[in-house]
């Protein structure tokens, strides 16, 4: 007969009771399937795929850049609107004219990118996309009538997450 650690019949016992007073208040389907080990993934998910979840999925990369290289980041301003941007804790607000692109080189992370209209009544949104053989990161920001992402953020791992 195999035997068991004491610490391991109680780290089962605790288990055990949890899972008892959870199922008798009903959660415990609810939360089980949250609370197994989820595999890790270097998947992108395309933006689409993102947009159409049930919930926001703000913890999803949307783009991984390189972390071993240069990164840049490029912003297309495709909204008919004059819109202002600021690295946070790095730069003053700047000011990216209609139809114009601006590049951003030698970055540091983490970074948070905020891009907004200058006028107040028009929301933008942006997609998102990696030039690979530069490390650039594209940010296409175009005009929308719903509330969208206003705040782009590179980690130190190179993980692009909007919100």
């Amino acid at each position: 007969m195999k035997r068991v650690s004491s610490r391991a019949r109680i780290s089962f016992s605790m288990q055990s009771t949890l899972a008892a007073l959870l199922t008798i208040i009903g959660l415990w389907n609810t939360i089980a399937p949250a609370a197994q080990a989820q595999p890790v993934s270097d998947k992108i998910l395309p933006r689409t795929e993102i947009l159409d979840a049930p919930e926001p999925a703000f913890w999803i990369p949307v783009a991984r850049l390189d972390p071993n290289k240069p990164q840049r980041i490029r912003i297309n301003n495709k909204t008919g609107l004059i819109l202002d941007y600021l690295v946070t804790t790095h730069t003053d607000f700047r000011t990216l004219d209609v139809g114009k692109s601006v590049t951003l080189s030698n970055i540091d992370k983490p970074l948070f990118l905020n891009i907004n209209s200058q006028e107040s009544n028009y929301s933008v949104k942006y997609s998102v996309s990696v030039d690979k053989k530069t490390n650039t990161l594209i940010v296409t920001v175009k005009q929308t009538d719903s509330k969208d992402s206003r705040v782009l953020n590179i980690n130190e791992t190179g993980a692009v997450y909007t919100y």
